[in-house]
């Protein structure tokens, strides 16, 4: 590859880079480093410096093409490495590069991360194999004790640890057994399906009284109004609350106060007006918040 060629690619590859194709330029510059290489590579040595100087001694005798495919070969695998690529694609590209006809050794050489690397990999390969076969030797027997010495630890952990494992199923079991065992008689079933505890609502003293009674035949105007005083002051003395409403018809009222003064005032009443409200049977709502009862209390007359 003469002068001119080296030009023509020269310029192949600035057009490359002003149309910016990536492939194209790597192409260009591997094929631009090959001729300077080849170029500018020193005069062969002589037969008795060959074994010193020249690491690849299998690529002096591969023709002009080889010689390109290495080289390329060759920084694929070193830029694999400095990529931080995995074993398997470095090894690919070290069997490629001897395919190509490249020694192991200096596959080996390039794939190693820097200068220092490589040259350790070929001193290795080429003059210490010896003191490599005696550190295997002893690294296995050195492996074989301390395997043997932590298997008996091992063991004897495992026993630890077998108990706390069957420790910890039992206890396991115990709560799958106990949450199936649970009393679900103070819960409530949602739409969920699943089960909450019953909303508690706070318990006081409190009574309600709903109820309404009629009366054969209608009161007068003077009948009620005494009934009205009446029922006023039963309520009042006995510290309830409310609405009553006093007809000529009769009562209906909502009322509220402590347990033993909405009876008193159903008594009362009973005894009252035996002919009509004897057997009245009040329902009364017991155990209510103190906060429900009423604050005030209200009996006055109605037309109907």
């Amino acid at each position: 590859m003469d002068d001119t060629r080296r030009e023509k690619l020269k310029r192949k590859l600035e057009k490359a880079e002003l149309q910016g194709d990536e492939d194209r330029i790597l192409r260009l510059r591997s094929k631009l480093d090959t001729h300077l290489e080849l170029t500018t590579s020193p005069p062969a040595p002589t037969p008795e410096v060959v074994e010193e100087q020249n690491p690849h001694p299998q690529e002096e005798e591969a023709d002009e093409v080889t010689a390109r495919r290495i080289a390329k070969a060759r920084r694929r695998l070193e830029k694999a490495v400095q990529d931080g690529a995995d074993d398997e694609t470095i090894e690919l590209c070290k069997s490629k590069l001897i395919r190509l006809g490249a020694s192991a050794a200096s596959a080996d050489a390039s794939a190693a991360p820097d200068e220092k690397e490589r040259e350790q990999s070929l001193q290795e390969q080429h003059g210490n194999g010896k003191e490599k076969r005696v550190s295997e030797s002893f690294s296995s027997s050195s492996s074989s004790s301390s395997s043997s010495s932590s298997s008996s630890s091992s063991s004897s952990t495992r026993d630890e640890s077998n108990g706390t494992l069957i420790k910890s199923v039992e206890e396991k079991k115990k709560t799958v057994t106990g949450e199936e065992e649970i009393d679900r008689s103070n819960m409530v079933l949602a739409k969920n399906g699943k089960w909450y505890p019953k909303p508690v609502t706070p318990v006081g003293n409190t009574s309600l009284l709903l109820f309404y009674a009629y009366v054969k035949p209608i009161w007068s105007h003077r009948e009620r109004n005494d009934a009205i005083n009446f029922t006023h002051n039963v309520l009042q003395s006995n510290g309830c609350g409310g609405r009553l409403r006093v007809a000529y018809e009769g009562f209906n009222g909502t009322l509220s106060g402590p347990a033993e003064g909405i009876r008193a005032f159903c008594q009362a009443l009973r005894e009252y007006d035996p002919t009509n409200f004897g057997t009245i049977d009040f329902k009364v709502v017991d155990g209510l918040a103190d906060n429900k009862a009423f604050k005030g209390l209200k009996v006055w007359a109605v037309e109907e």
